[in-house]
């Protein structure tokens, strides 16, 4: 590496040379390099971690959305739906209330909504 011509490359093994020769420096930089890696890690874990917060919220928005306008339709159709609808609804996941809200369009009562009659 000594006989590198190349200006950045000459530079950096100088400053190493340099570091090499005092063992405070060297563990000052061994520091700072652990405090940067370490700084790294904490950002990017953050980042996963509200980007997981992210699609949870929107899951649990997408659901709300999904059970209010699965009610909206029902009452258009077949009136306000009684308490044992809406906790069916209240307790159903995205997929059950999808296949719900494609039954309101050919379903002959709120019945055959809910149970595929």
């Amino acid at each position: 590496m000594s006989e590198v011509t190349y200006p950045p490359v000459q530079r950096a093994m100088e400053k190493l040379q340099a570091l090499s020769r005092n063992e405070e420096d060297r563990y000052r930089a061994i520091a700072r390099e652990r405090a940067l890696y370490n700084e790294l890690t904490l950002l990017r874990d953050a980042r996963e971690e509200g980007r997981e917060e992210g699609l949870e919220e929107g899951a649990r928005k997408g659901l709300m959305l999904a059970r209010a306008t699965l009610t909206r339709l029902l009452s258009r159709r077949f009136g306000p739906p009684p308490e044992w609808a809406l906790a069916r609804m209240q307790e159903a996941s995205i997929e059950q209330i999808d296949m719900w809200l494609d039954r309101i369009l050919d379903a002959p009562t709120l019945e055959a909504v809910f149970d595929g009659r």
